[in-house]
């Protein structure tokens, strides 16, 4: 019995080994074997799936040689994530080359998994282009049109006069404001062709009123808030440069093509939690069109279209390319394939979906395409001549669209420009649900704006954590709505110049700081009352605080400007409510510190919010000491309640938001609790006034809407 135990011990013990010690191929290699167009600065990549053992890595395990035999010198890193085993060569590969790589035996996971053999080869391109004076973003197709100069003759709400903008700062005009989301802000960055404005990225109240804005040298796109926390924005500096900024508003740094690729494309750009990013290019080379298509140019110059995921060190980890998945005739009608310039594929959009795989929006193809993360295989393609879904509810579909992302509740969405849609034309964002094992795609919804907008060039489509979703038409005019869950306009602003998207974000500096979010005033006419706000400077340099600005004449600053604080110091600044009548007031105080130098035009600015009460006669403070209120919960998620335990209460109720606007009224009879219900009303700061039948007294209250 002893025998045959241990037999079986051994037995299985053996199996485990050998399940141990399995032989795996890879998943992924770059260059993609056969592949031509590489540029001479392209890493060698490969990937397995599971990291791998750094005991196992030596630089005799690749062999990376030329055509003619001679070794290529390299050396041999990993990711920061241990998945992906990088050889960059000590000299870019040389022009027209072919490249033969071996990778022999000895490479292991962290498994214990040992990494079969493998040889390829790759060809580098025979020349470096790039285009001058071509911009794909402003071709026939995707170019600013007339009506993006157009600009209402309304009364601009951030007047350069009153609030100390700068010459050259575009006009913003607040077309609908209805009860906005509070504590949240409008992402732009506008620019034209002419020479009315200035190019700026700027985050802005929903009053128009700047909080942040900063001039550019040349073009800027995509200014928006990242999975990651921090800012970026694409500025055209020479080349584009995707540029990460923290909550100072200092940038820190800046992303662009890696592998050698020369030109960094601006339609978008991810930075992830991880600390990679996905970086969007273009690659133009030359091809013998007339192989192609009749008429095609043999010289033609054709932009191919390549996405990058790098890692926290820039290290491209993972690279796909459009010459190794799509044909050149995959273009949809509106790319004429005859002329010297072909953009077959425009990629404008990347998108995490998930782990393993990401969205591309391919806008010349008319086409979302899902590509494998970890392989580079392409999963499915929607729309377009290739399209392998049936759509449903949807005799439109989309054409030559901006912005696809994928949902929390797993649905796709999109801008879709409308440029190949029958007459009229019209822009819309669209909402779809695809069944990605039986191949159907339904169409949730269609927002369009009415009267209906077109923006042929540019757009985007978010949909934002509470259900709202911001429109930045591009080139249509005005440049955002924001439309609420239930259709309804919330939001229109109105621009000069053109913004490539537009966004909706929760956002605070720590450029410096502030004691309070909200002051509230009390007083008896005739008197006035002054309330001290105490800056933080969170610099290791002193700042300037060069001016406030508020609407309401009734509040007004004590200081003179600009107030200097000390680095990592404090100072306060005093604010004073002086009416004339006796009634309610509200504002926005917004605090500037503005930098105005020759390599540095910027504003940064923090938000107080301020209601102020102004009685006439006796009564006020008979109403305080009689009248104790208890208000719960505080914060509230639905139903906030009002007890008055001494005694009942006869008048009225009314729910202001931040911005002065009363969004709940009610009268009360001799009662001694209410109850109102918040839930319609969107997250941030609110304030109850109860005012005492007759009106002998008032009194406020700060609430939060959950």
């Amino acid at each position: 019995m002893n025998r045959i135990s241990l037999f079986l011990i051994m037995s299985i013990l053996s199996l485990n080994c050998i399940s141990q010690h399995i032989d795996v191929d890879l998943k992924y290699i770059s260059p993609k074997p056969g592949s031509r167009f590489i540029m001479p600065g392209n890493n060698i990549a490969l990937r397995q799936g599971n990291p791998f053992d750094r005991a196992s890595i030596s630089s005799s395990l690749l062999e990376v040689r030329s055509r003619d035999g001679k070794k290529i010198e390299g050396r041999i890193i990993l990711s920061t994530d241990l998945k992906t085993l990088i050889y960059k060569p000590n000299t870019p590969f040389q022009l027209g080359e072919t490249i033969y790589v071996k990778l022999l035996r000895g490479l292991k996971t962290v498994k214990n998994q040992d990494i079969l053999p493998v040889e390829f080869e790759f060809t580098i391109t025979k020349k470096i282009i790039q285009p001058k004076g071509f911009n794909p973003e402003c071709n026939y197709y995707d170019s600013p049109a007339q009506n993006s100069q157009k600009f209402s003759e309304q009364e601009n709400v951030a007047n350069p006069n009153e609030n100390n903008l700068p010459e050259g700062f575009p006009n913003i005009n607040i077309n609908i404001s209805n009860n906005p989301p509070l504590c949240e802000y409008y992402f732009i960055a506008p620019w034209t062709y002419s020479f009315y404005t200035d190019p700026y990225i700027i985050i802005i109240d929903a009053s128009g009123i700047p909080i942040y804005y900063r001039m550019a040298e040349g073009q800027n796109y995509n200014f928006k808030v990242q999975l990651n926390g921090f800012l970026s924005f694409t500025e055209l500096d020479g080349g584009f440069k995707n540029m990460i900024m923290d909550s100072s508003h200092r940038i820190i740094d800046y992303y662009q093509m890696g592998n050698g690729y020369p030109q960094t494309d601006a339609h978008d750009f991810l930075a992830l939690e991880n600390g990679h990013v996905f970086v969007l290019g273009q690659d133009w080379q030359i091809y013998a069109m007339d192989t192609v298509v009749p008429g095609g140019d043999p010289n033609a110059m054709v932009c191919g279209f390549i996405v990058q995921e790098q890692d926290a060190d820039k290290n491209v980890i993972f690279q796909w390319r459009s010459w190794d998945h799509f044909l050149i005739t995959d273009a949809g009608p509106q790319i004429d394939l005859t002329s010297y310039l072909v953009d077959y594929v425009h990629g404008n959009a990347v998108e995490a979906e998930s782990d393993t795989s990401i969205l591309i929006s391919s806008r010349s193809l008319d086409e979302i395409t899902k590509i494998h993360r970890n392989t580079g295989d392409i999963i499915w393609r929607f729309g377009g001549k290739k399209n392998q879904f049936d759509f449903q509810n949807d005799t439109l579909g989309f054409t030559m669209q901006h912005d696809c992302r994928k949902l929390q509740n797993g649905n796709f969405t999109l801008f879709d420009n409308g440029t190949m849609h029958p007459e009229p034309q019209f822009s819309s964002a669209l909402e779809y649900e695809l069944d990605e094992e039986n191949f159907e795609a339904t169409l949730i919804r269609r927002l369009r704006n009415d009267p209906d907008i077109y923006g042929g060039a540019m757009g985007s489509a978010q949909w934002t954590n509470d259900g709202a979703v911001v429109i930045g038409w591009g080139n249509g005019n005005p440049g955002l709505t924001e439309i609420t869950p239930e259709g309804e306009v919330n939001m229109e602003i109105e621009f000069q110049g053109v913004s490539y998207r537009a966004f909706r974000f929760p956002w605070k500096t720590n450029y410096f700081s502030t004691d309070v979010d909200s002051l509230q005033f009390e007083i008896i006419l005739p008197d006035s009352m002054i309330q001290e706000i105490e800056i933080y400077n969170n610099n290791e340099f002193e700042i300037e605080i060069t001016s406030i600005y508020n609407k309401n004449p009734f509040f007004s600053s004590a200081d003179e400007f600009p107030v200097i604080v000390p680095a990592a110091g404090t100072m306060p600044i005093y604010i004073k409510f002086k009416p004339d009548t006796a009634g309610t007031y509200s504002d926005v105080l917004t605090i500037n510190s503005d930098i105005n130098t020759d390599t540095l035009v910027q504003r940064i600015a923090q938000q107080i919010y301020l209601v102020g009460n102004a009685t006439e006669g006796q009564g006020y403070g008979d109403l305080i000491e009689a009248t104790k209120v208890i208000i719960y919960p505080n914060p509230a998620d639905k139903d906030l309640i009002i007890e008055f335990p001494q005694k009942n209460f006869s008048g009225t109720v009314k729910l202001y938001d931040v911005y002065g606007g009363c969004v709940i009224q009610q009268t009360i009879d001799n009662a001694y609790s209410i109850e109102l219900n918040l839930e319609h009303l969107p997250s941030g700061v609110y304030f109850v006034h109860l005012t005492e039948q007759y009106g002998t007294g008032n009194q406020f209250y700060k609430i939060i809407k959950n």
